[in-house]
């Protein structure tokens, strides 16, 4: 991986758009009806658990590119952690590179604002994995937030998302 982009290689993220947005038109969809509704469970279960102090002190867990604590770079931005995960942008990535990748089933650029879903991923499966979906998301919100990868490797952020945020 080149820094930039951060594959995850979690098997529970469903795709989906911010609840308090109009959602963007997907790529082989034609309407929010088309979207996974196990991804809306996650995507409401993630805002939920950023609204716990436990789960938000995952934001002191880790630092930016900078050095500044993920806790202090939302600060900067004005917003709550459940309000910048709504302002995440939800996209199909299955056209996209690093969606060809075995175990890729999300990636998002370091700083960046869209999260790109991989449809072959293990993700699409289906069921309620919304528990463990929320916990994906805020591993992505925490890559946008300016997070990089290697150190800590994908495996330990998402322990530490687990410990903070619960199952």
């Amino acid at each position: 991986m080149d820094g930039k982009t951060s594959a995850i290689l979690i098997s529970t993220l469903l795709l989906a758009t911010p609840v308090a947005a109009e959602p963007p038109v997907l790529p082989g969809t034609e309407s929010r009806a088309s979207l996974s509704v196990v991804f809306d469970r996650a995507l409401r279960r993630a805002t939920e658990k950023l609204e716990a102090p436990t789960c938000h002190l995952v934001l002191r867990d880790f630092r930016d590119t900078a050095g500044r604590t993920l806790a202090e770079k939302l600060s900067a931005t004005g917003l709550s952690a459940p309000e910048f995960l709504a302002r995440l942008e939800f996209r199909d990535g299955r056209n996209e590179e690093p969606c060809h990748r075995r175990h890729v089933d999300a990636f998002t650029s370091v700083g960046g604002s869209t999260v790109w879903a991989c449809p072959g991923g293990s993700l699409w499966l289906g069921g309620d994995n919304s528990r463990s979906g929320a916990n994906a998301l805020i591993h992505e919100m925490l890559h946008a937030l300016g997070l990089a990868e290697n150190p800590p490797t994908s495996g330990e952020i998402t322990q530490r998302v687990r410990e903070r945020c619960g199952l």
